[in-house]
Order: C-alpha cells, then sequence, then structure tokens
C-alpha cells in the first residue's frame, strides 16, 4: 500500500488501538489487542485498562486466549530485564499469569517450568501468529549449529500432513531413480546455501580488510563494490520500513513524502560520493538493492562452478552405487543455482505486504510464498535486517547455521506484522 493511500485510511480498529473493547467471541480482536499491549510494554496505564478487560472476560467464564497470556509473560519479562518494580503490578501479573497457565493447560505449572511456556499440546490449537509471538518470547541470542538445531525442533509443531511428507521421503528410499534425484537436490541446495554463504558474508557485508582488498582484483574487485554498495543501500533504503522504500516508519503524516524524498537524496549523494553516475545508474536499476542490476556481472559468472560441482557430484554419485543420469546433473546444476533466484527474485517480494506480493507473483512462487519454509525464511531475513553482519540468515538456509543464527525476536514479528508483510 502506498504512503497515499495509507494516508486516505484513518479508520481506527481493534489492530491500531486498544481504546476500543473487543467483544468477549471476537477472538481474532482480543488477538490484535494483546499484541499492542506487546507493543507498548511502557504504558503501565494501558496494561491494567487492558487486565480489567481480561478479569471481566474470565469473570463471565471466557478463558484467556495464548496471545493474552504470551502478553501477560512478556510484560513480567520487561519488568524484570528492566527492573521496574512495581510491586501491585507485578503481584497482579503473576496471578494472572499463574490462572492463565492453569486454563491454557488445566493444571499448575511444574517447578521445572520457570519459563512459563505452553506445550505444545497447547500452541498445536493456537492461532498461527499466537504460536509464532509465543515462541518469540523464548528466542534470544545469537546461535552456532548445536544451538539452531535445538530452538527449530523446540519451535516445531508438527501438522497432519507432516506425516504424508515423511512416508513419501522414506518411500523414496527403496525407489532408486527417485533417491538419485534427492540426493542430487541436496548436493545442490547445500552448494548453494554455501555459496550464497560466503557471497553475502564477505562480499555483500565486508569489511575493513576484505573491502579494501575489493580494489585490487580488478573487474572482479569492481563486481564485488558493485554488489557490496547495491547491499548496502538496500539495508539503509528499508531501515525504517520494511516495506516502502526510503519512507518514514510513519507513513500517515503531511510530511512522509518530503521525508522519503530526503532519505533517498542523500543515500544517492553517499552513492555518488563512492562511484559516481556509473554506480549510481546501477543502484537505481537494482531497485535500491532489492535485486541486482546485472546479474552476468554480481552472480551469473558462479555458472562454472556449478558446471564443475555437477561434475564431481556425477563421479561421487558412480563412486557411491548410484546411477545418475540427466535428471541427476540436471538436479545438481538447477538448485546449486537457486541462490541467485533467491537473492534476486525472491528476496524483492519478502519487501512487498503480503496482498501485493501474492498479486504480483508467478502461480509456483505464489505456493512457495504461502509455505511455511518461506514463512521461516522472511522471519529470518527480517532478523538479518535489524542485526545487520552479526549473523547471516540466508534465503537458501543450511550454511548459516554453522555460523551465527539468531531466531526472530518479538519486536520483529511486531514489525512485520505492522507492514503486513509475510512472516
Amino acid at each position: 500500500m502506498s504512503i497515499s493511500s495509507r494516508r486516505k485510511n484513518k479508520t481506527i480498529n481493534c489492530q491500531e488501538t486498544t481504546e476500543v473493547n473487543c467483544s468477549i467471541g471476537n477472538t481474532t480482536c482480543r488477538e490484535s489487542e494483546a499484541v499492542e499491549v506487546i507493543e507498548h510494554s511502557e504504558s503501565s496505564k494501558k496494561l491494567n485498562s487492558w487486565l480489567s478487560q481480561i478479569e471481566s472476560h474470565q469473570l463471565n467464564g471466557i478463558p484467556m486466549t495464548v496471545m493474552e497470556y504470551t502478553a501477560i509473560v512478556y510484560w513480567l519479562q520487561q519488568l524484570e530485564r528492566k527492573q521496574l518494580i512495581s510491586l501491585d503490578l507485578l503481584a497482579r501479573l503473576e496471578s494472572f499469569r499463574r490462572k492463565g497457565f492453569i486454563e491454557l493447560v488445566g493444571h499448575q505449572p511444574a517447578k521445572a517450568n520457570e519459563s512459563w511456556r505452553l506445550p505444545k499440546k497447547v500452541l498445536c490449537k493456537a492461532s498461527r501468529e499466537e504460536i509464532l509471538f509465543h515462541q518469540a518470547l523464548f528466542h534470544s541470542g545469537v546461535h552456532g549449529i548445536l544451538g539452531s538445531i535445538r530452538i527449530i525442533l523446540t519451535d516445531y509443531i508438527a501438522k497432519r500432513r507432516d506425516i504424508f511428507y515423511l512416508l513419501a521421503l522414506l518411500a523414496s528410499l527403496y525407489v532408486p531413480a527417485v533417491f538419485t534425484v534427492l540426493v542430487g537436490v541436496l548436493t545442490g541446495h547445500i552448494f548453494a546455501s554455501i555459496t550464497e554463504f560466503f557471497i553475502h558474508r564477505d562480499v555483500a557485508h565486508a569489511t575493513g580488510k576484505k573491502k579494501r582488498k575489493f580494489s585490487t582484483l580488478g573487474k572482479i574487485g569492481h563486481y564485488m563494490t558493485l554488489l557490496y554498495t547495491e547491499h548496502s543501500v538496500h539495508h539503509g533504503s528499508v531501515s525504517r520500513n520494511y516495506t516502502e522504500i526510503f519512507a518514514p516508519a510513519d507513513t500517515g503524516t503531511s510530511d512522509a513524502y518530503a521525508k522519503r524524498d530526503a532519505r533517498r537524496d542523500q543515500v544517492e549523494k553517499w552513492v555518488l560520493n563512492q562511484g559516481g553516475a556509473p554506480l549510481l545508474q546501477s543502484v537505481r536499476k537494482s531497485f535500491y538493492g532489492l535485486t541486482s542490476s546485472n546479474l552476468m556481472r554480481t552472480h551469473l559468472f558462479f555458472i562454472p562452478s556449478s558446471i564443475l560441482l555437477t561434475l564431481l557430484s556425477h563421479h561421487a554419485a558412480q563412486a557411491v552405487g548410484l546411477q545418475p543420469g540427466i535428471v541427476f546433473n540436471a538436479s545438481v546444476f538447477v538448485i546449486s543455482l537457486m541462490w541467485i533466484a533467491n537473492s534476486t527474485i525472491y528476496h524483492v517480494y519478502l519487501h512487498m505486504t503480503r496482498e501485493d506480493g501474492l498479486k504480483k507473483a508467478n502461480p509456483i512462487l505464489r505456493w512457495y510464498l504461502k509455505t511455511r519454509l518461506s514463512n521461516f525464511i522472511a522471519r529470518s531475513h527480517r532478523t538479518h535486517h535489524t542485526m545487520g553482519g552479526r549473523v547471516n540468515q540466508n534465503l537458501t538456509p543450511f550454511a548459516d547455521y554453522f555460523s551465527a543464527w539468531s531466531p526472530v525476536s518479538i519486536a520483529d514479528l511486531i514489525e512485520l506484522r505492522k507492514r503486513k508483510t509475510f512472516y
């Protein structure tokens, strides 16, 4: 949605304010109110007013929702971290937390459950947003491979269709032709993820000595500088508004256009100082880093390495007793270049509203954007924008888990939800 169209829509609803009292049966509105309470964690007045509503619901025999329980636990976490001690508020929140846990789980919390995390048997019945926000309560820090796997497995909640995926995978082990293709796809994916990891970390987010070496590498160094500049501009252009380039965080103000244009001019001036008019033209052509200004120069020169990988994989597959054919070779080659499509096509949609993205995507991409994997990557990508070069958060996941990976935070979920984008 553009700045102008959003400015015209001044209607206040339950997603924009907690001043509107939701009806007891309106769980969607109650969910939105709870998110608002999480977002405005500095307003104890708003919190007390909202707690009174929860108390009214309980008096009418209406149990607390998972999102409401999550908001209460979040507030208690904030009080502990910031050491904002209000004994009355603290006692009230602790009472609601205990009551909420008993209502949702059916029994008192175990002494070992000091985090007050709800079990999966409760979360599997909650809405998707309730699950995401509740799990994010217990996310923190940067993790290596073991920590990443632990978080992913802890957060994983099985769906009924997952059993069919598992059975299909197990069945493929007994069909040599299918199994061989799957090995090719896996090989290509691992190579794509490793390639993206190093390009993203050592070129797009190059610092210090790595960045200074670009000027000594001739044409390749020039292409590295181009990729670095476009990527840097991209991070700056969406730092205040995730789905509108250069726009301010609040696009409903009368000076939103002026702020956007001033920010764009500031960034373009920096680009001119870095590399003159040719570099600025390239940055503009890349839509300020959302995609690539010249695929052949910045990405497609990796094709030879994919050809070499395909040949090596073919011989390795033969060595272990597989029978790789054209389909196997094609799988390795095409999938090994998937990081390019992710970086230059799929990435663009992660910075659109969900509505716009689904309208503009082709049928295959539209299907993929709706999957759990895509939503997981979208959340991970937002975390990368928040933390910058500290975490890589690949669009082709795998290699990033071995270095530094961070799960999505409550603040990032609020931003993604506010922008109505993919998550």
